[in-house]
């Protein structure tokens, strides 16, 4: 609301003595809030009307850069003489000075792998950052359709084009830098996109990208008895029962960890079952 990167909180409520209130908490850090805009605070140079028991959200409907607020549910007679109201509070800070939040910048190095076996597809790009919002707290939105179709997939509402969040309160989003979906249509190719979200509720550009499911596969590899492959930044070999059965004659199947090192040498951890030789390959 404020700022400064910090998430705040706007609600509604019974006061200590039973009285419907509406508070605006402003984050101070160190999970420590100061009550504002109480209808009981004459010092305050402005305050809320009495609205509880309903939505109470900060959004940016208007897209300035300051989160307003929003409150609906019950209000006191002095409100409304039917007890209930919606009421819409425009913030003004540019009016004093104040900076507008900043939307955070474009993800980049957009990536996509598709998993024949599963029908999975899993996205990847690097971290975005922002004016204020700390990276580890940006949050994410990705949008998905098959190309010449005006259908899509989004995991939060948004323009695609000028990246404004059309919902007040965003549920959705993503937290971190990957995101795995099955997909019906292998055939076909996809153009998608991913967004980064900040504290104050605001939308970056969207990176577009397009991937097609038959060039974006998984690659495996075919050694004599071992069958290699790479899937969600991990590289897997399987090794055949008659390579190395374990002592009740079953297969074994091992996992390797990614390591960008080894793979520029093209050196890899020891098989069992296969000769020095059969490890190095290019």
């Amino acid at each position: 609301m404020n700022h400064d990167g910090l998430p705040d909180i706007l609600t509604g409520g019974h006061g200590e003595s039973h009285e419907i209130t509406t508070w605006l908490y402003l984050n101070r850090g160190d999970f420590c809030f100061k009550p504002c805009g109480g209808w009981y605070d004459t010092a305050s140079p402005w305050t809320f009307d009495r609205v509880t028991h309903g939505n109470n959200h900060l959004i940016d409907f208007d897209n300035d850069g300051y989160l307003d607020a929003w409150n609906m549910g019950w209000a006191h007679s002095d409100v409304c003489s039917r007890e209930c109201a919606t009421e819409l509070y425009r913030n003004t800070s540019s009016d004093e000075g104040a900076v507008p939040n900043e939307a955070p910048t474009a993800p980049q190095n957009l990536k996509a792998v598709y998993d024949q076996a599963t029908k999975m597809v899993t996205f990847s790009w690097d971290a975005a950052s922002d004016d204020v919002t700390p990276q580890e707290a940006l949050q994410y939105n990705l949008y998905l359709k098959k190309s010449g179709s005006d259908k899509f997939f989004m995991t939060v509402p948004a323009d695609v084009q000028t990246g404004f969040i059309k919902t007040g309160e965003i549920s959705g989003q993503i937290s971190t830098t990957v995101y795995s979906m099955y997909i019906d249509d292998e055939e076909a190719t996809y153009e998608w996109g991913v967004q980064a979200i900040d504290n104050g509720k605001r939308g970056g550009a969207f990176t577009l990208s397009r991937f097609d499911p038959s060039v974006s596969s998984v690659e495996e590899y075919m050694l004599p008895g071992v069958r290699i492959y790479g899937a969600n930044g991990k590289l897997h070999y399987h090794v055949n029962e008659s390579t190395t059965p374990d002592r009740h004659g079953r297969n074994r199947h091992h996992h390797l960890p990614h390591d960008s090192r080894r793979q520029r040498n093209n050196r890899y951890p020891p098989m069992r079952g296969l000769s020095h030789k059969s490890r190095h390959w290019t």
